[in-house]
């Protein structure tokens, strides 16, 4: 669980991110592929889960989310 202010960029990019995901399943099964695969691998090292899913969330699937907002 983590707080953010409402409207900031954390909040605008989380809500992005989970509306994005609702509506392209491939990129929302992919994701969850991956925290699943992390999550066994790094059940107690959450440091490394946390920077090891990173880049797929922000590289891929956040610029997508972007992208598709403004279309």
């Amino acid at each position: 669980m983590s707080v953010v202010a409402k409207g900031g960029e954390q909040w605008t990019n989380h809500v992005l991110f989970c509306d994005y995901l609702r509506y392209h399943e491939s990129d929302a099964r992919a994701y969850a592929s991956l925290k699943m695969t992390l999550a066994s691998q790094y059940r107690h090292d959450r440091t490394t889960y946390m920077s090891r899913k990173g880049p797929l969330i922000n590289r891929a699937i956040l610029c997508k989310a972007y992208r598709w907002r403004n279309t």
